[in-house]
């Protein structure tokens, strides 16, 4: 391959560089995230007893945890035509309303003769409990090295 034809993805992305993205969750993120699902709001919100817990925590939707991860790709990844190719979450424990989630994007990998970006991803809660891991793919906007 010579010079003009490899990508120069952002000087910034290298394998160990992370972002995150930090949220409390609040009673009005369950409405909303109901009201984006077309989902009865009454359902969502009711308290599930988990793992011993008391009854009177409202447990968290794992797709709202797993739309904290999809936001921080969107924010730091997704440029003007990049694209997210695809995504695995692992749901490990609850969150609940009230808990302060942070969603961890570390670059595993990235491609040299592509554009591509491998992600570890991660939700931890203000505990640093493990709530969610998993990987991204990106597909990068390209950018020609013309060296």
């Amino acid at each position: 391959m010579n010079s003009s034809d490899r990508y120069d993805l952002r000087q910034e992305w290298h394998a160990g560089k992370q972002v995150v993205l930090v949220k409390t969750i609040r009673q009005t993120d369950l409405g909303d995230f109901a009201r984006l699902m077309q989902a009865d709001g009454e359902k969502i919100e009711q308290s599930e007893s988990r793992n011993g817990f008391p009854e009177d925590r409202v447990t968290v939707p794992v797709m709202l945890l797993g739309g904290l991860i999809g936001a921080a790709i969107e924010r730091y990844f997704c440029e003007a035509g990049s694209t997210c190719l695809n995504q695995y979450l692992e749901f490990i424990a609850p969150a609940y309303i009230g808990d302060t989630v942070t969603a961890t994007l570390e670059v595993d990998h990235i491609q040299t003769d592509r554009p591509i970006v491998r992600l570890k991803t991660a939700c931890t809660n203000q505990n640093g409990q493990a709530l969610v891991t998993g990987q991204a793919v990106i597909l990068m906007h390209k950018e020609v090295n013309r060296d």
